[in-house]
């Protein structure tokens, strides 16, 4: 027997009766599996890199890193092992157990745990928790967005604790490149205090700038909330000029030497 067939067949009969019982218990995460049966990580590396290889029957993907690893189980198995929304309050409002000690107790994913929650309708603690559970419809984000806009909640609330104020990585990269340029600019200015806050306005001219996510600012509700900012600011005689954060990252910010030509023809039109 050739060295590497003698290691494969030792692997195999140290592995194989784990992955049975892994197979047959309560827990769809390998990770809860292993945590519950006392393995370190590198055990648990180590069972999960031979489940991968040599047991095709047993149907694991990574997610979270490689934090949640999850088998197939039969639809029933995994129905039956759903908690009732009693002991689920339970658990998380009255014993106040993160999401995460939940999932290890009954053996399965923490999105498991926010998908139980979500049918349930049982509000997050924190809102960390309520990003998880990914719970906001159009109206809410709507409605969100406006109080940001008011200055109520969020990036623009002086008291507010959610990125505390500071400006994205796209607009600081503006920042910095505006600064070399010896360009005056306004951040995050407004018409009035209820209107659409911009990213920037060049303060001595009427040129508004905005720093566009592409994965948000690509849907097409956000499209037609873009569109609407844009006709606001030409009506209120402004030129808005928006680059996104894939443009910005392939040029390495020389997409905002369009701004330098905006400059020059507004003092031509002067």
């Amino acid at each position: 027997m050739k060295i590497n067939d003698k290691r494969i067949a030792e692997c195999k009969g140290k592995h194989d009766p784990i992955a049975n019982d892994f197979l047959h218990s309560k827990y769809d995460s390998l990770y809860s599996y292993c945590l519950n049966a006392g393995y370190t990580t590198k055990e648990y590396n180590s069972i999960y890199r031979y489940i991968k290889k040599y047991r095709p029957d047993i149907s694991i993907c990574v997610k979270n890193n490689g934090k949640t690893k999850r088998h197939l189980i039969r639809l029933e198995q995994r129905t039956n092992s759903i908690p009732t929304k009693k002991v689920l309050k339970e658990l998380y409002v009255v014993q106040k157990k993160l999401m995460k000690e939940i999932a290890n107790q009954f053996g399965v994913s923490v999105p498991t745990v926010c998908i139980w929650m979500k049918n349930y309708k049982i509000p997050a603690r924190s809102n960390s928790e309520k990003a998880k559970m990914v719970w906001m419809d159009e109206e809410k984000r709507d409605h969100l967005r406006k109080m940001a806009n008011e200055g109520k909640i969020g990036v623009f609330h002086s008291d507010s604790k959610w990125r505390n104020g500071k400006p994205t990585w796209i607009e600081s990269f503006l920042m910095e490149w505006l600064d070399k340029n010896q360009i005056p600019y306004n951040y995050q200015w407004q018409f009035s205090p209820t209107t659409h806050r911009y990213d920037f306005r060049i303060s001595d001219y009427s040129i508004l700038v905005e720093t566009d996510g592409l994965y948000f600012h690509n849907r097409s509700k956000q499209k037609q909330k873009d569109e609407l900012h844009d006709i606001e600011a030409y009506e209120r005689g402004f030129k808005v000029i928006r680059f996104t954060d894939k443009q910005i990252k392939e040029t390495n910010g020389q997409c905002f030497e369009r701004i330098l030509h905006e400059i020059q023809c507004a003092k031509n039109e002067r």
